[in-house]
Protein backbone atom coordinates (compact mmCIF):
# COMPACT_ATOMS: atom_id res chain seq x y z
CA UNK A 1 0.00 0.00 0.00
CA UNK A 2 1.72 3.12 -0.83
CA UNK A 3 1.51 5.86 1.41
CA UNK A 4 -0.92 8.27 -0.11
CA UNK A 5 -3.48 5.17 -0.06
CA UNK A 6 -2.04 4.84 3.99
CA UNK A 7 -3.03 8.66 4.42
CA UNK A 8 -6.51 9.02 2.46
CA UNK A 9 -7.48 5.57 4.75
CA UNK A 10 -6.45 7.33 7.95
CA UNK A 11 -8.34 10.33 7.12
CA UNK A 12 -11.23 8.21 5.84
CA UNK A 13 -11.55 6.62 9.11
CA UNK A 14 -11.09 9.31 11.41
CA UNK A 15 -13.93 11.43 9.34
CA UNK A 16 -16.09 8.45 10.22
CA UNK A 17 -15.67 8.84 13.45
CA UNK A 18 -16.56 12.14 14.14
CA UNK A 19 -19.75 11.88 13.50
CA UNK A 20 -20.76 9.91 16.81
CA UNK A 21 -19.42 12.68 18.56
CA UNK A 22 -20.75 14.88 17.06
CA UNK A 23 -24.10 13.61 17.62
CA UNK A 24 -23.61 13.15 21.18
CA UNK A 25 -22.54 16.19 21.34
CA UNK A 26 -25.81 17.37 19.68
CA UNK A 27 -27.94 15.31 22.23
CA UNK A 28 -26.62 16.81 25.00
CA UNK A 29 -27.50 20.14 23.43
CA UNK A 30 -31.01 19.23 22.94
CA UNK A 31 -30.99 18.44 26.60
CA UNK A 32 -29.71 21.56 27.81
CA UNK A 33 -31.89 23.25 25.97
CA UNK A 34 -35.04 21.48 27.34
CA UNK A 35 -33.72 21.86 30.46
CA UNK A 36 -33.46 25.40 29.72
CA UNK A 37 -36.75 25.63 28.23
CA UNK A 38 -38.75 26.46 31.35
CA UNK A 39 -42.63 25.43 30.54
CA UNK A 40 -41.37 21.89 29.44
CA UNK A 41 -39.37 21.77 32.90
CA UNK A 42 -41.10 23.90 35.30
CA UNK A 43 -44.14 21.57 34.18
CA UNK A 44 -41.96 18.52 35.14
CA UNK A 45 -40.89 20.11 38.52
CA UNK A 46 -44.35 20.67 39.15
CA UNK A 47 -44.82 16.70 39.18
CA UNK A 48 -41.66 16.10 40.64
CA UNK A 49 -40.49 18.31 42.80
CA UNK A 50 -37.98 15.99 44.73
CA UNK A 51 -35.47 17.19 42.16
CA UNK A 52 -35.56 20.72 43.08
CA UNK A 53 -33.87 19.59 46.75
CA UNK A 54 -30.64 20.34 45.02
CA UNK A 55 -31.50 23.68 44.01
CA UNK A 56 -33.43 24.62 47.71
CA UNK A 57 -29.99 24.65 49.22
CA UNK A 58 -28.26 26.67 46.52
CA UNK A 59 -26.79 24.27 43.90
CA UNK A 60 -27.52 24.70 40.59
CA UNK A 61 -30.09 22.24 39.13
CA UNK A 62 -29.40 19.52 36.60
CA UNK A 63 -27.23 20.29 33.75
CA UNK A 64 -26.22 23.73 32.66
CA UNK A 65 -29.31 25.12 30.56
CA UNK A 66 -29.09 26.62 27.47
CA UNK A 67 -31.75 29.80 27.21
CA UNK A 68 -32.63 32.75 25.07
CA UNK A 69 -33.16 34.92 27.71
CA UNK A 70 -32.44 35.19 31.58
CA UNK A 71 -35.60 33.33 33.84
CA UNK A 72 -37.54 35.60 35.55
CA UNK A 73 -36.15 37.90 37.37
CA UNK A 74 -32.05 36.52 36.98
CA UNK A 75 -29.41 39.19 35.76
CA UNK A 76 -28.25 38.64 32.01
CA UNK A 77 -24.94 38.47 34.04
CA UNK A 78 -26.27 34.86 35.54
CA UNK A 79 -27.68 34.06 31.79
CA UNK A 80 -24.37 34.84 30.50
CA UNK A 81 -22.60 32.51 33.19
CA UNK A 82 -25.38 29.29 32.54
CA UNK A 83 -24.60 29.47 28.65
CA UNK A 84 -20.85 29.18 29.50
CA UNK A 85 -21.09 26.63 30.91
CA UNK A 86 -23.54 25.44 28.78
CA UNK A 87 -20.99 25.22 26.07
CA UNK A 88 -18.04 24.37 27.98
CA UNK A 89 -20.51 21.27 28.77
CA UNK A 90 -21.02 20.34 25.07
CA UNK A 91 -17.49 21.42 24.02
CA UNK A 92 -16.28 18.67 26.80
CA UNK A 93 -18.59 16.04 25.40
CA UNK A 94 -17.48 16.63 21.77
CA UNK A 95 -13.88 16.77 22.13
CA UNK A 96 -13.60 13.75 24.55
CA UNK A 97 -15.71 11.32 22.15
CA UNK A 98 -13.85 12.49 19.02
CA UNK A 99 -10.60 12.22 21.13
CA UNK A 100 -12.06 8.95 22.71
CA UNK A 101 -12.97 7.73 19.21
CA UNK A 102 -9.60 8.36 17.65
CA UNK A 103 -7.81 6.43 20.58
CA UNK A 104 -10.17 3.46 20.51
CA UNK A 105 -11.04 3.19 16.72
CA UNK A 106 -11.13 -0.76 17.04
CA UNK A 107 -13.92 -0.49 20.45
CA UNK A 108 -16.95 -1.97 20.33
CA UNK A 109 -20.78 -0.07 20.87
CA UNK A 110 -20.23 -1.11 24.83
CA UNK A 111 -17.70 0.43 25.40
CA UNK A 112 -18.91 3.51 23.41
CA UNK A 113 -22.09 3.71 25.44
CA UNK A 114 -19.85 4.01 28.81
CA UNK A 115 -17.66 6.80 26.54
CA UNK A 116 -20.79 8.69 26.17
CA UNK A 117 -21.89 8.67 29.59
CA UNK A 118 -18.28 9.21 31.04
CA UNK A 119 -18.30 12.74 28.69
CA UNK A 120 -21.64 13.86 29.50
CA UNK A 121 -20.99 13.23 33.18
CA UNK A 122 -17.29 14.93 32.65
CA UNK A 123 -18.77 18.08 31.20
CA UNK A 124 -21.56 18.22 33.43
CA UNK A 125 -19.46 18.60 36.53
CA UNK A 126 -17.35 20.88 34.84
CA UNK A 127 -19.76 23.05 33.94
CA UNK A 128 -21.76 23.11 36.69
CA UNK A 129 -18.47 24.00 39.26
CA UNK A 130 -18.54 27.06 36.56
CA UNK A 131 -21.71 27.71 37.68
CA UNK A 132 -21.40 27.12 41.62
CA UNK A 133 -18.28 28.97 41.81
CA UNK A 134 -20.24 31.90 40.15
CA UNK A 135 -22.87 32.00 42.77
CA UNK A 136 -20.26 31.77 45.07
CA UNK A 137 -18.39 35.11 44.87
CA UNK A 138 -21.93 36.65 43.56
CA UNK A 139 -23.32 35.40 47.03
CA UNK A 140 -20.24 36.24 49.17
CA UNK A 141 -19.49 32.12 50.62
CA UNK A 142 -17.00 32.18 52.99
CA UNK A 143 -14.79 29.50 52.58
CA UNK A 144 -16.18 26.58 53.91
CA UNK A 145 -19.68 27.52 52.34
CA UNK A 146 -17.26 27.67 49.12
CA UNK A 147 -15.90 24.43 49.78
CA UNK A 148 -19.12 22.71 50.59
CA UNK A 149 -20.54 23.71 48.00
CA UNK A 150 -18.15 23.05 45.24
CA UNK A 151 -18.21 19.37 46.75
CA UNK A 152 -21.83 18.82 46.46
CA UNK A 153 -22.47 20.12 43.24
CA UNK A 154 -20.09 17.39 42.21
CA UNK A 155 -21.68 15.10 43.98
CA UNK A 156 -25.17 15.74 42.66
CA UNK A 157 -24.11 16.81 39.04
CA UNK A 158 -22.72 12.92 39.14
CA UNK A 159 -25.74 11.58 39.53
CA UNK A 160 -27.67 13.87 37.40
CA UNK A 161 -24.80 13.51 34.11
CA UNK A 162 -24.88 10.02 34.75
CA UNK A 163 -28.87 9.96 34.26
CA UNK A 164 -28.77 12.20 31.66
CA UNK A 165 -25.62 10.66 30.16
CA UNK A 166 -27.09 6.83 29.73
CA UNK A 167 -29.10 9.16 26.60
CA UNK A 168 -25.95 10.18 24.97
CA UNK A 169 -24.09 6.78 25.45
CA UNK A 170 -27.37 5.32 23.50
CA UNK A 171 -26.90 7.74 20.78
CA UNK A 172 -22.55 7.40 20.63
CA UNK A 173 -23.20 3.64 20.58
CA UNK A 174 -25.97 3.61 18.29
CA UNK A 175 -24.24 6.04 15.35
CA UNK A 176 -20.65 4.70 15.68
CA UNK A 177 -19.49 2.52 13.41
CA UNK A 178 -18.82 -1.42 14.04
CA UNK A 179 -15.01 -2.04 14.30
CA UNK A 180 -13.07 -3.31 11.50
CA UNK A 181 -11.63 -6.88 12.22
CA UNK A 182 -8.19 -7.39 11.21
CA UNK A 183 -8.93 -10.03 9.19
CA UNK A 184 -11.31 -8.22 7.26
CA UNK A 185 -8.69 -5.17 7.10
CA UNK A 186 -6.02 -7.24 5.96
CA UNK A 187 -8.21 -9.10 3.11
CA UNK A 188 -9.32 -6.14 1.39
CA UNK A 189 -5.57 -5.13 0.79
CA UNK A 190 -5.08 -8.31 -0.70
CA UNK A 191 -2.93 -9.98 2.42
CA UNK A 192 -4.10 -13.31 3.61
CA UNK A 193 -5.19 -13.68 7.12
Amino acid sequence: MSANEVAFSQTTQVRSLRLPAVSAAATVAAISALLGFWPLTGRWLTSMPEALVPSAIGLPFAVPPLRLFPLGETTWLYWAVDVLAAFVMIGIVLLYLNSWANRHPQSGRARAFLAGITATVAGAVIGNVIRIVFLSFDSHHNLATYIVAVTATILVTLIWGAILGILTGVVHAAIRPPPVRETEDAGRHGATP
